[in-house]
């Protein structure tokens, strides 16, 4: 039996092995060395134990299942937010579908502004139809700001607790990634 010198590839001591040997373990560092014979050359690998390499895989596949989880629960989330946010839409004036904006409300609060001056401008001049009928648009335009305004706090408290319900599920990933 014909015995090799070899090196430890942890920390480079000698190591003795014969043309049998299959595993060595090195005295100065304790590495676990696998000793793999490939016709006239001899070389040494780091040598995993079966049990270590399950856990390896196992904690691999757990990480993935975990992500997987995460990723799901997004999904749901964002489908959630989805079907909850159709209705919270509104109609434009082509009868289109909408985000609810305060914008809109803003634009409706100027125009019954502005239809409540040009009432009184008209009452001024003695023309109370047409004052009176700037009025009542002024109101009908007020009306539809304050439910404009109350559509558009509705879908943006939705939305934040659609995003703050995101965040928790991936704050709670990265807390149980670690």
């Amino acid at each position: 039996m014909k015995i090799m010198s070899l090196s430890c590839n942890g920390c480079g001591a000698p190591l003795d092995a014969t043309s049998e040997t299959r595993f060595i373990t090195c005295q100065v560092c304790e590495a676990r060395l696998q000793v793999v014979h490939e016709g006239t050359t001899v070389r040494t690998e780091d040598f995993v134990a079966d049990e270590e390499v399950r856990a390896l895989k196992l904690e691999s596949v757990e990480e993935e299942v975990d992500e997987l989880r995460t990723q799901l629960r997004l999904s749901e989330i964002d489908r959630e937010w989805e079907v909850q946010r159709q209705e919270y839409m509104v109609a434009g004036e082509s009868g289109e579908k909408m985000v609810p904006t305060y914008a809109g409300a803003r634009v409706l609060a100027v125009s019954a502004f502005g239809l409540v001056f040009g009432g009184l401008i008209c009452f001024l001049v003695g023309n109370l139809d047409f004052g009176l009928a700037a009025w009542g648009l002024a109101i009908v335009a007020w009306v539809c700001a304050l439910i404009n305004r109350a559509s558009a706090d509705r879908y943006e408290e939705a939305r934040l607790r659609h995003r703050n319900r995101r965040r928790d599920v991936l704050r709670e990933a990265r807390k149980s990634a670690h």
